[in-house]
């Protein structure tokens, strides 16, 4: 009876999704662009779905059993994406869509790579959530890196100006890159370093390398919105709530018992708040307004 109502819902939530912000413009998309957008949609609305359960670490709802707080962090990282979602379907252009693609792409494959070649024995394969997870994940790689090569167009472009603030809000972005690829990568590395502040998942690196992959991902954001500068909005957003949600799911622990991960808290709430003033600040120096949905109305 879940299974069905969530398909319902995630239907129900993709229609109205398409009928919002796809149909009105579909008349200047090709096939390829509106598919494109249709993809990061279901993105958009798996991820949507997926956040609250992860975060209130349900166990039936994820396809390996996940310790508490590596089950809210990827409920954070769920908020995440739904964020980067929206800024690429409710105004879309070339640059947030292939920022979005980027996204998918750091976070999904390498994950992909590291669970099918070394925790397989992590599965249960009696479970229909399983079943569901692998062609889920290969089809979400697949389109990705089709998508990526493919370059659709969705015949929009973003301001052709860096806007005010740009140099700061750019060193941020490279500090942010250079904390979260090492952080990233020292999760994805191993379980068990010489911190347990930063480790800390010891003796299970398939969650450990979960959590890796996010920060990964935030690397690779921010360098993106170096290189297009288009996408400096999008991705403040992202970063600014993985980093406030990453920070909470941290603080969450309190409340079950469990020791609080201070430099979890520490340092990933510094990231949130600071590009969430970022934002802010960028947004009224440029006299930037959230961006309404395209019509195809003169």
């Amino acid at each position: 009876m879940i299974v069905i109502l969530a398909m319902v819902l995630l239907a129900g939530s993709i229609t109205l999704g398409y009928v919002l912000w796809i149909k009105p413009i579909e008349g200047r998309l090709d096939a390829r662009s509106k598919a494109a957008l249709v993809f990061i949609l279901l993105t958009l609305f798996g991820a949507f779905w997926g956040a609250l359960p992860w975060w209130l670490d349900e166990k039936a709802t994820f396809s390996w059993d996940l310790p508490p707080l590596a089950s809210r962090m990827l409920g954070a990282a769920a908020f995440a994406f739904v964020v980067a979602g929206i800024h690429t379907l409710i105004r879309p252009t070339n640059d947030k869509l292939r920022l979005m693609l980027y996204m998918i792409a750091v976070y999904l494959v390498p994950l992909a790579i590291a669970i099918f070649a070394f925790h397989l024995d992590r599965f249960d394969f009696g479970e229909p959530v399983v079943w569901g997870f692998f062609p889920l994940v290969a089809l979400m790689c697949g389109a990705t890196l089709y998508l990526l090569l493919d370059s659709p167009s969705v015949g929009f472009e973003g301001p052709t100006t860096a806007g005010a603030a740009q140099g700061l809000i750019n060193v941020w972005f490279a500090a942010v890159a250079v904390v979260t690829v090492l952080w990233g990568i020292a999760l994805f590395l191993t379980d068990d370093g010489f911190s347990n502040e930063v480790w800390v998942w010891p003796g299970d690196l398939l969650s450990s390398r979960l959590i890796g992959a996010m920060l990964l991902t935030l690397a690779a954001t921010a360098i993106c919105a170096i290189a297009r500068p288009s996408t400096t909005t999008m991705a403040l957003s992202v970063i600014a709530t993985y980093g406030l949600a990453g920070a909470l799911a941290n603080i969450w622990q309190d409340f079950i018992d469990k020791p609080v991960k201070d430099d979890y808290v520490i340092v990933l709430g510094a990231v949130g708040l600071v590009s969430l003033s970022l934002l802010l600040w960028r947004l009224v120096a440029t006299s930037e307004k959230m961006p309404a949905p395209i019509t195809t109305s003169a």
